[in-house]
């Protein structure tokens, strides 16, 4: 994977995770996460594979995905999540909850304005909001 000249960084900005999928090469993401020295951190959607979940189970791979978010946090990293169409579910579901308490010092959005150090503004979103099979509300939703 990345080597440590690849370590640290203002913003890292990861999509597409798909924690608890069952084909995700987990070990090398919580390696990549347990060294990893960033101020800020962007889950840009799909971060858990919730779409083919329909009880919402919370397995070992999402508690050990959660647990090193909680370390970056309490090391001082902002991480804001954007929501995409694979964990849009856990939005309206009483796993949310479960989530936000394993990973309570995170933001939880569904677009996010991204101001660089030199001032420029992007716009951070999971593109799956203008999908019309989503139908999707792009209010920012603070928890």
């Amino acid at each position: 994977m990345l080597d440590s000249q690849y370590r640290q960084f203002h913003s890292v900005f990861l999509s597409d995770l798909h924690v608890g999928w069952g084909r995700v090469s987990e070990e090398p993401l919580l390696d990549f996460l347990g060294r990893l020295r960033t101020k800020q951190l962007y889950l840009v959607g799909d971060i858990l594979e919730w779409m083919y979940r329909p009880n919402g189970w919370i397995d070992d791979s999402i508690k050990r995905f959660m647990a090193k978010l909680n370390q970056l946090a309490c090391s001082g990293t902002e991480i804001t999540w954007l929501s995409g169409n694979h964990d849009q579910s856990i939005y309206s579901t009483p796993q949310m909850d479960k989530v936000c308490q394993l990973g309570s010092q995170i933001r939880f959005q569904t677009h996010h304005k991204y101001m660089t150090q030199d001032g420029r503004e992007f716009l951070l979103v999971h593109g799956d909001i203008y999908d019309h099979l989503m139908g999707r509300d792009v209010t920012v939703k603070q928890r």
